[in-house]
């Protein structure tokens, strides 16, 4: 038996609310900019996201990588993170 590939698997559907939101508060409406993407700050996965009334649209996944956690820590001011070394 040939293993499916990650592409062929069924897309995930999101039961998301009249905004677009899933039950935690995620909105699955929003697009990543172009050179966030481009940068490696940001991924953006497609999903299905289905309404209350049971129809079906096109939504997205967005995350934070680890580059950019890293990026948006570097931009905060220090006063507001923890220093280097300290727990």
């Amino acid at each position: 038996m040939i293993a499916k590939s990650l592409t062929d698997r069924a897309p995930e559907i999101v039961s998301v609310n009249w905004r677009g939101e899933n039950a935690n508060g995620d909105s699955y409406l929003h697009r990543v900019q172009p050179a966030a993407l481009r940068s490696g700050l940001m991924t953006e996965q497609k999903v299905l996201i289905q309404y209350p009334d049971r129809r079906i649209d096109q939504g997205y996944r967005i995350k934070i990588t680890p580059k950019g956690m890293e990026e948006i820590r570097k931009a905060m001011p220090v006063e507001v993170r923890e220093p280097e070394g300290r727990e």
